[in-house]
């Protein structure tokens, strides 16, 4: 009796684990992200240091384990930043890349509405850039915009304020590759950093535009102005010089932008 009511607890307990969704297991063997504090005391101005803080990151991100948590993603962010910003040789620039291409994921996954506006934009750039009037411009706007950003200019300016941070990782990592420079990045990693990355210089040219042309420099004062020409009575600048497309075109203060493009072997133009 005994060795039957064992397999019977036996066999309960593996229908039970097999009836579950994904493994039980990896519940169990999530990595475990450190406080803010503890984030930002890492030290990452050494190769070494900067090797070891990428790959607890990469595990972080792999696990999702900072897509709830926005201060922990922002102090993620902030010592990607110190790594891909490095001056002083000390990293070797394949690290600065991976840094930057990870840094502008974990911005954006960071902010539900930037990731869902970045979800909705993807691909839409020949429909973006093709619209016949101003109404059918903000139309395809509020599309694609959450509603919930829509509703609220705070929601709003956060979104955008994490999508301006997201493409300060992408226009450095393009920077890093150049004209013709290496790039460290996998093919999916590139593929991930091109659509990415033009979906947050995109929201960051808008914003530039708001002040007659586009050129590299924005006012985030302006964030205001910009929901109220997607969410209210505001009216886009119809200058040739301020259509925000044209920070896919070099010299006009976004090259980190177009050498990313040029390294996947694309092109708006």
């Amino acid at each position: 009796m005994r060795r039957i009511t064992i397999t019977a607890v036996s066999l309960l307990t593996l229908l039970i684990f097999s009836g579950c969704s994904g493994n039980l297991f990896m519940e169990w063997d999530k990595p475990n992200v450190p406080s803010v504090d503890e984030i930002s005391n890492k030290i990452v101005d050494t190769q070494t240091g900067a090797d070891d803080f990428l790959s607890d990151v990469e595990d972080w991100y792999d696990g999702d384990e900072l897509s709830d948590d926005k201060e922990k993603s922002d102090a993620t962010v902030a010592k990607l930043k110190e790594i891909y910003s490095d001056t002083s040789g000390s990293i070797d620039d394949e690290t600065k890349q991976k840094a930057a291409a990870l840094a502008g994921k974990i911005a954006l996954q960071s902010d539900p509405n930037a990731e869902e506006l970045s979800k909705n934009l993807i691909g839409s750039y020949d429909e973006l850039s093709n619209m016949d009037t101003e109404t059918d411009a903000k139309d395809f706007l509020r599309s694609i915009i959450p509603q919930g950003a829509l509703d609220d200019v705070v929601v709003f300016t956060e979104m955008v304020n994490t999508l301006l941070q997201s493409a300060e990782a992408y226009l450095a990592l393009g920077e890093s590759i150049g004209t013709d420079g290496p790039t460290y990045l996998s093919d999916a990693e590139l593929g991930d950093a091109v659509q990415l990355g033009a979906v947050s210089v995109a929201v960051v040219a808008a914003l530039d535009s708001l002040d007659g042309t586009v050129d590299g420099s924005y006012d985030e004062a302006n964030i205001d102005s910009l929901y109220n020409v997607v969410a209210g009575d505001g009216s886009f600048l119809t200058e040739a010089d301020a259509d925000p497309m044209n920070a896919f075109d070099s010299g006009n203060g976004y090259d980190g932008m177009v050498y990313l493009l040029d390294a996947a072997g694309l092109s708006f133009n």
